[in-house]
């Protein structure tokens, strides 16, 4: 009977949550405020800043609209200098430094000024603030929508899903100045990369690494640093040796992944993740992406790309390639006289039964009952959005343009010789292909798959479960640390393991451990956190884990005096750590 009450009442406690969550969410998607900034608002300048109704707020991408809480309107006014839109988001009152609607702590706002490339001092202090808006890091998916909720039923403010980063460089006896055209700050003896320190980066040869594109174009890398000796992922130190041959390049149509190529060694990697040194060397199978989800790289040992959603290198299958002198037909079509392989992809949603997991392949495929050696180029289409081909007296079109044009395949057989005339025109534009398509003139070629690449995405319906019993039990939780002061230990201990103290428990060797990185963390309403981050022996770098002393605001020496012990407990286990 007790346990019947228990779950009846568990029962009615999600379902209020539930209600209580789909009101909050759709009351917090109300933007009548945003809307009455935007019309009745007065701009500062070309800033990011706007006066209404006495109040100053802050336009934040991707977030909105927030006000700046501590602002003193009277002599509010925004960061003008030469540097232009870098500046946009910065502003000053007689008591503080703002990058967006937060507090730069420290700053004295009379002293403060511009070095360039997002960095800012007042002689003593100085923060790299970044001009994008980043997702904040502190605040998981179940606290957002929690505070969401909230937001919307008027009982809290609106979440700080996304901010300026705010990242404040250590104190130095030498000013900092712009080393490169990209973040980049140095002291004359470390070197930042928005902020953050690049291990043993020798400022006097430190480089941006060239990064190709496929048309051939060469541009300084965003992402990818070298000097003479050491080779960085933004301010990650990567396992490799630095030479003057190394190079960056990214697949088209796909400017998140950025890819590393070392041409004397065949190594690969994608941003900090090394595709596996035993499988060297490797070659990419086509820099073009109008018609693949994943860049193919081949090797002795089969066929190997990067799955976005496991973060990590995967084996697609043997290498087709291998062994043979293939040579491209066009982007997606190659041969070596005996066989054609040519690469599509498909992206495939499931039945609402399976939650709507969502998948993307990339194929290897092989045409059959199609002579390899007689293959006759009859001309290529206008712009490059492909080429038509005669093969035994049978005409096809290769596309160029991909799904993204509504063309799903890359290889299509034609029915007529006026087809491949029209294919031919001059005045041909996308749409005529697709009006091609749809009307049957050209037909897909199946083709059999012989090597898949496959990356899978996950619903968010368990996901919706868990916010709902967050929505019951973070209040009681909360509440119940408060009054009892209850520390939030980042790690423990135990079997020669640093046990990370999360959601999701992560561990590591202290044999394999070469560094532990602390740092803090502001955040104006949360106050401060530390942050913590292991790098590895073998150079690759864990995921930051935030932690605070207690779920009460920390100040700053709190949480800095926290930290210390932190450092204490590792060294007595004969783990190195800065902070």
């Amino acid at each position: 009977m007790k346990i019947m009450l228990v779950l009846r009442g568990l029962v009615i406690l999600l379902l209020i949550s539930s209600l209580l969550l789909i009101t909050g969410l759709f009351g917090s998607f109300d933007d009548d405020l945003s809307s009455k900034i935007d019309r009745l608002g007065v701009p500062y300048d070309s800033s990011i800043f706007t006066l209404y109704d006495h109040k100053i707020y802050a336009s934040v991408p991707s977030n909105g609209k927030y006000q700046v809480t501590q602002a003193d309107v009277s002599t509010f006014k925004t960061f003008s200098d030469k540097k232009g839109y870098q500046s946009q988001k910065v502003a000053i009152d007689k008591n503080h430094v703002y990058v967006g609607n937060l507090i730069v702590p420290n700053l004295d706002p009379s002293k403060t000024i511009s070095l360039g490339e997002d960095y800012y001092s007042d002689g003593q202090h100085t923060y790299y603030l970044g001009s994008n808006s980043i997702r904040n890091d502190t605040l998981n998916v179940v606290v957002e929508m929690f505070q969401l909720m909230l937001y919307g039923l008027n009982l809290g403010e609106k979440p700080q899903t996304y901010l300026y980063p705010i990242q404040e460089l250590p104190l130095s006896s030498q000013p900092y100045y712009p080393l490169l055209e990209n973040s980049v700050a140095t002291d004359g003896e470390a070197v930042f990369f928005e902020g953050k320190r690049l291990p043993e980066a020798d400022p006097t040869t430190l480089r941006q690494l060239a990064q190709l594109y496929d048309d051939g174009d060469e541009r300084p890398s965003y992402d990818y640093f070298a000097d003479n000796q050491h080779v960085y992922y933004k301010s990650k130190l990567l396992p490799f040796s630095s030479n003057a041959d190394i190079y960056s390049f990214e697949i088209e149509g796909n400017s998140i992944e950025s890819y590393l190529f070392d041409p004397r060694t065949g190594k690969v990697f994608m941003h900090d993740v090394a595709f596996d040194e035993k499988h060297t060397p490797y070659e990419l199978i086509t820099p073009y992406g109008a018609h693949v989800y994943h860049a193919l790289f081949g090797s002795k040992d089969g066929i190997y790309y990067y799955d976005r959603e496991d973060n990590a290198v995967k084996r697609a299958g043997d290498n087709p390639f291998y062994g043979s002198e293939f040579e491209a037909l066009s982007e997606f079509v190659f041969t070596d006289g005996k066989n054609t392989l040519f690469l599509e992809s498909s992206e495939h949603w499931s039945s609402k039964k399976s939650n709507g997991t969502r998948s993307q392949n990339t194929f290897i495929k092989q045409m059959q009952g199609i002579d390899a050696s007689l293959w006759k180029n009859i001309g290529t289409c206008i712009s490059s959005f492909g080429s038509v081909w005669e093969n035994a007296g049978k005409l096809y079109y290769f596309d160029n343009m991909g799904s993204g044009q509504s063309i799903k395949n890359s290889v299509y057989s034609i029915d007529t010789q006026q087809t491949s005339q029209t294919l031919l025109q001059d005045n041909l534009r996308s749409g005529h292909i697709k009006d091609l398509v749809d009307r049957k003139h050209l037909i897909p070629l199946e083709g059999k798959t012989i090597v898949t690449a496959l990356s899978k995405y996950g619903s968010n319906v368990s996901m919706l479960w868990l916010l709902l019993i967050a929505v019951a039990i973070i209040p009681i939780a909360t509440l119940l640390q408060k009054n009892f002061k209850v520390l939030q230990a980042p790690f423990m201990i135990k079997d020669d393991k640093l046990q990370m103290l999360t959601l999701f428990p992560k561990s590591f060797k202290l044999s394999e451990i070469r560094q532990v990185i602390f740092t803090q963390h502001y955040h104006f309403r949360a106050g401060y956190s530390g942050k913590m981050q292991v790098l590895l022996k073998n150079g690759h770098y864990s995921r930051h884990y935030l932690f605070s002393k207690t779920l009460a605001r920390d100040g700053k020496l709190q949480t800095r005096d926290f930290i210390i012990k932190q450092q204490e407990i590792l060294k007595s286990h004969g783990v190195d750590s800065i902070f």
